[in-house]
């Protein structure tokens, strides 16, 4: 990483050179340095204007990329606009100053040697503050580029933890024995990973996503996910904070104290495509849920979407899970939703088994 001076150590040196050049100006209008011609003092004048010009280049400067034409632009107007300033002042002044003392004003005073000494007099005072000023912005400028640094480190560090506990999981799923533990982990998984950042969020949810889609692809249709008396009225707050709309969803399901016997293949799916299209808002409480037919429907409901929440790829896999139960259990299975402004309401019926 490019190495930076110390702001103090920068500004000292600007103070002191303008201090110097002050010094010089109180010592040649004194005439402690007017025993030399006057060309000389003119050119000796000059040259110190020239080097202090080289010297502030060399301290501020290097630092405006020639990349950045912009910025160098800008310091360079700032430089005019002070110079220009400074020079139409002395003017004014010197009138001011010769009307008072009934004396006329001369041609010297607007002569071409006159205004050129002005300006570049001028121009040297000026650089000093624009580069103490050029100074203090690339130091700010400076440490939000090691915030930024920090925080991608803080991000890589949280990438390998996510990694590693959804490769920890990963082998979980691909166990002959799936029950509802693994499932609804995941689930408090995401809620405990994700980070406050939309795109790091959104990257978590896609490799659960993934880790999902592989498993199903992976594992037979047939294969069932267990709900035991454990879920009775389960409460799983999704924490998408931060993701899309800032705002968290709540889910809640209450069930009787049965074992259900669900086939993996119509949860997953829909859950998947919840994960990728849902846009999140509210947090308003969704009440409890209870089980309509007992024993033979588990209702599910999401408050507070979007408008457009129901996309033509989630109507689609509602569409695919509504017939795979109809196929299964006949007239006994059967998907159900119902969009009611920003609510959305999700049926599944299938038979309740008993577990031996």
């Amino acid at each position: 990483m490019e190495k930076y001076p110390r702001p103090a150590y920068n500004v000292i040196w600007h103070i002191a050179l303008w201090a110097g050049y002050f010094i010089f100006e109180y010592l040649l209008a004194w005439g402690y340095v007017g025993v030399m011609p006057q060309i000389m003092s003119s050119l000796a004048h000059f040259t110190v204007n020239i080097v202090l010009f080289y010297v502030l280049y060399k301290i501020t400067f290097p630092r405006l990329s020639w990349s950045n034409p912009k910025s160098i632009a800008i310091s360079a107007a700032l430089i005019l606009l002070v110079a220009s300033i400074f020079v139409a002042m002395k003017l004014v002044v010197d009138m001011l100053l010769m009307l008072g003392t009934g004396r006329e004003i001369g041609q010297q005073l607007f002569s071409m040697q006159s205004i050129t000494g002005y300006f570049y007099r001028s121009a040297a005072f000026a650089f000093p503050a624009i580069g103490i000023y050029n100074l203090l912005r690339f130091e700010k400028e400076k440490q939000n580029k090691l915030l930024f640094i920090q925080s991608q480190y803080n991000k890589m560090l949280e990438d390998q933890i996510t990694q590693r506990l959804l490769d920890r999981h990963k082998g979980t799923m691909l166990n002959d024995h799936i029950d509802y533990h693994f499932f609804f982990s995941m689930m408090s998984f995401i809620s405990s990973r994700l980070i406050k950042k939309d795109q790091i969020g959104r990257q978590v949810i896609n490799q659960f996503v993934d880790v999902l889609r592989y498993t199903t692809s992976t594992k037979s249709s047939a294969t069932m996910l267990r709900l035991s008396d454990e879920l009775d009225q389960l409460s799983i707050r999704l924490e998408l904070k931060n993701i899309i709309a800032s705002q968290p969803i709540y889910l809640k399901i209450s069930r009787p104290s049965i074992d259900y016997i669900i086939p993996k293949s119509l949860l997953m799916p829909l859950f998947i495509t919840l994960l990728k299209n849902c846009e999140f808002t509210g947090e308003k409480q969704v009440p409890t849920l209870s089980l309509k037919e007992t024993d033979q429907m588990l209702a599910i409901i999401f408050e507070n979407l979007k408008v457009h929440f129901l996309c033509d790829e989630l109507k689609t896999e509602f569409a695919s899970l509504d017939a795979y139960l109809k196929g299964r259990f006949k007239e006994k299975g059967h998907l159900r939703y119902e969009h009611r402004g920003k609510n959305l309401f999700v049926e599944l019926r299938f038979p309740a088994l008993r577990s031996k």
